[in-house]
């Protein structure tokens, strides 16, 4: 949701395309870099598949769902590009989905150059980095809503 969050506020604030869209794009990995939350610090994946992972995908998944209905409802200016911006700014997630899929299955995964990239971006997945991601989604929230107007 925070990635979604902030390309729609990249979308809000640039209003050319040609350069949202790339940006939007970027802040994924920007954003990874950050400290956030993960249930299990050992990137074990054991959580995937649990009743606790489906819960917090479905929360997310609906966050997300509300901000781009959020921007259809207001129509600020560039709502489309924003909603755009909010999609390729989560986009780099679907890029690992084998990787949940052979873990949930018990399949035993081999990470390609993407997967073993994105991992060492995100350096710190712990607990505790729930912390920086609420802050950041109180912050970026309350400058979403001010920009819808």
């Amino acid at each position: 949701m925070n990635h979604a969050l902030t390309g729609a506020i990249i979308g809000l604030t640039i209003e050319n395309p040609v350069l949202a869209l790339p940006v939007a794009f970027g802040s994924h990995y920007v954003m990874d870099a950050l400290p956030h939350y993960d249930y299990d610090g050992d990137r074990s994946g054991r959580w995937i598949g649990t009743k606790s992972f489906a819960i917090v995908l479905g929360v997310d998944a609906f966050i997300c769902l509300l901000i781009v209905v959020a921007l259809m409802l207001a129509q600020p200016k560039n709502w489309l590009l924003a909603s755009a911006c909010a999609f390729l700014a989560t986009l780099p997630d679907a890029f690992s989905v084998m990787r949940f899929i052979h873990i949930r299955d018990g399949v035993k995964h081999v990470p390609n150059a993407y997967e073993r990239f994105a991992s060492k971006i995100q350096w710190f997945e712990r607990p505790i980095g729930g912390v920086v991601e609420i802050a950041w989604f109180i912050g970026a929230g309350l400058l979403f809503i001010t920009l819808l107007g």
